[in-house]
């Protein structure tokens, strides 16, 4: 009977989360190829958020069980400021810097997100 029951209260990627935080673990590739392919929603600070309209909003996944691949387009916040935290399976193994966008007062720009891989913290810069 407990096989079938399945826990509703924590969605996909806090549960992957948590189980890596809690048994202090690196997921292996079993668990990398399970939660591939899900697009994450990040929970903004900062001022920052989904620029809304007719941009698609900002989301981000392992692509291919290995490699963050990122999507849509953020606006507010001031530049240099963190934006959101990424879950820790999703945290790269050394810092990067990937070419992204933001819309400020309406105007599409080009951005540079900055990953900090210790802390998972993704700050925008432009």
């Amino acid at each position: 009977m407990t096989r079938n029951f399945k826990d509703e209260s924590k969605n996909l990627p806090d549960w992957w989360s948590e189980r890596a935080n809690r048994h202090d673990i690196k997921l292996d590739e079993l668990d990398r190829r399970t939660i591939a392919g899900i697009w994450i929603d990040p929970v903004y600070v900062n001022g920052w958020g989904n620029a809304g309209g007719t941009y698609e909003d900002f989301a981000y996944r392992l692509f291919a069980s290995d490699t963050l691949q990122v999507k849509g387009t953020m606006t507010g916040g001031t530049s240099g400021s963190i934006a959101f935290t990424l879950y820790v399976p999703w945290r790269p193994l050394k810092d990067i810097s990937i070419v992204g966008a933001v819309v400020v007062a309406g105007n599409f720009m080009p951005a540079r997100l900055d990953i900090e891989a210790s802390t998972g913290d993704v700050s925008v810069h432009f």
